[in-house]
């Protein structure tokens, strides 16, 4: 019977999943600079004999094992600093809304819409916790059956 208090349970109710989508957003745009960061390197980085990172890596491949002088050493360092910057640049925005979404509800609505958006976010952080949680046990199972299968090298 209090249109506040369900207006704050809905947007409650909603705010795990909208972190969640920040967060997935946020893996993959990190994931994206690191892989051409890693692709950059296979192709750019060599040693002295001007042996790419890339041969390197297929010489292993191919014959077990490769001398000293032919090993070429990626630059780690570029790696993650690439994935520090990603880290704390990207979760700028899922921090904020988490900090300013109750005090917005609070101070410009009223107390019960943040009684209904407290609720609604427990509730719904909760199930999705546990479904995230087995979701994430069945990506690894499903994975390690896909090698024991030898149904494609993972």
């Amino acid at each position: 019977s209090d249109p506040i208090l369900l207006a704050g349970t809905l947007l409650g109710a909603m705010l795990p999943f909208f972190f969640a989508a920040l967060t997935m957003m946020s893996v993959g745009k990190a994931a994206a600079e690191m892989i051409q960061e890693v692709r950059r390197q296979f192709r750019e980085i060599t040693n002295a004999k001007g042996t790419t990172l890339l041969q390197a890596i297929q010489q292993v491949t191919a014959h077990g094992s490769i001398s000293e002088d032919d090993d070429v050493e990626p630059d780690s360092d570029r790696c993650v600093m690439i994935s520090t910057r990603s880290s704390v640049k990207e979760m700028l925005a899922p921090g904020l809304y988490a900090v300013f979404t109750p005090l917005i509800a609070g101070f410009l609505v009223s107390a019960r819409m943040l009684m209904g958006l407290l609720a609604g976010c427990i509730g719904s952080a909760a199930m999705m916790a546990i479904m995230m949680g087995n979701a994430g046990g069945a990506w690894d199972n499903s994975k390690k059956l896909c090698e024991k299968l030898k149904l494609k090298k993972t």
